[in-house]
């Protein structure tokens, strides 16, 4: 009898056996089975769970810091600049002797682009606010944002409200200007202003540390730099020595306080001007701004005459250029031309006539004429 309850036992436990086989993960996790009433299934382990070891992540590296240029220290223990500059090229656009170029002013998420006279010789920026309502300005003060020219940014002082000097078509293609950068400014950089086509300034930051230089300007200086400026004549004069501005370049040089004129790109005979009075008078008409010659230069008025020139006459073209594109000085410039120079013009007898034709005037022959045809 006893064997009989031991071999009952033994056959009850490999059917256990056999039935956790079967039923695999399921029966072992406590799934519903025909024994799931023998093991609570909410019952705890008595085998505590052998905890995961967590990895330990490699710690990311720490971005360096940008180091700014250590500056060196002079025996007398005053740190001396560390020049650490950039240069950066803007068109221009040049009024007698004056230039002008681009600025676009942001302030509140808008940008405003205007045209600002560079005027070395002036103390403070400042900007026509009358002027800028035009542009769609509507703030009763004169503050930024930001300052940009050619996409760099530039100082941003506090701008005067002021006048700014106004070049007016028909003399000019375009009216100029909104405001002027002045000093506070410009004497952050040595600037290079050159005439020759296209119109360009090239600025190269002067930096001691990491804030530009500002020194005072002085008096004498300021002086010398007014005679630089003028939107009424491509003639100025500096240090006693007159300069033609319409094709010389210059370096102002705010750290050395100096004006560097740089010689003619061309050999002298052929710069000299042939002429000291102009072929003739001329005024630009509105709206066309095409010229109309109001007198003849009296050395030429035979050979004039010979071509159809006359008082009255329209000038449309210059070279095959639109007179459009010129404003007063350039076309006084090349109506005292240069010597072995020729220069042709379209005309036509006054402002009701259709008919155009070219002409030629010959510098060194000083006369005019028709080109020859095939």
């Amino acid at each position: 009898m006893r064997l009989q309850k031991q071999l009952i036992k033994i056959a009850a436990n490999l059917l256990l056996v056999l039935l956790s086989v079967q039923s695999g993960p399921a029966f072992a996790q406590g799934s519903p089975s025909a024994f799931s009433n023998s093991v609570p299934t909410d019952a705890k382990s008595s085998v505590p769970a052998k905890k995961k070891k967590k990895k330990r992540l490699a710690p990311s590296p720490t971005p360096s810091p940008t180091l700014s240029p250590v500056p060196s220290v002079s025996p007398s223990g005053t740190p001396t600049p560390v020049e650490h500059s950039y240069s950066f090229r803007t068109p221009a656009k040049q009024y007698g002797s004056a230039y002008s170029v681009k600025v676009s002013l942001r302030r509140d998420g808008t940008e405003y682009v205007a045209p600002f006279w560079v005027k070395p010789d002036e103390e403070h920026s400042s900007m026509d606010r009358k002027q800028m309502v035009e542009l769609g300005w509507y703030f009763q003060d004169t503050q930024f944002d930001e300052a940009l020219v050619s996409g760099h940014l530039i100082a941003l002082p506090k701008l005067k409200n002021e006048k700014a000097d106004w070049a007016f078509i028909p003399e000019f293609p375009r009216s100029c200007c909104f405001g002027v950068l002045g000093q506070d400014i410009l004497n952050h950089y040595t600037i290079r202003f050159d005439p020759n086509k296209p119109a360009h300034l090239e600025w190269t930051e002067i930096s001691t540390f990491d804030k530009p230089i500002a020194r005072k300007i002085e008096h004498k200086w300021n002086v010398d730099l007014k005679s630089l400026f003028s939107y009424r004549t491509d003639q100025a004069s500096y240090l006693g020595d007159k300069i033609d501005m319409g094709d010389t370049p210059y370096i102002v040089d705010f750290d050395q306080r100096t004006v560097t004129v740089e010689p003619a790109k061309v050999s002298p005979e052929i710069a000299k001007i042939a002429r000291k009075t102009p072929l003739f008078s001329f005024d630009f008409m509105i709206p066309w701004r095409k010229l109309k010659i109001y007198s003849l230069a009296s050395d030429v008025q035979k050979s004039a005459k010979s071509v159809g020139l006359k008082t009255g006459s329209i000038i449309w073209e210059i070279d095959g250029i639109s007179t459009v594109a010129f404003n007063e000085f350039e076309v006084e410039r090349i109506l005292k031309g240069k010597k072995e120079a020729k220069v042709n013009f379209l005309f036509s007898i006054n402002e009701k006539t259709q008919a155009r034709k070219t002409i030629t005037f010959d510098f060194e022959k000083n006369e005019w004429s028709e080109p020859k045809t095939l």
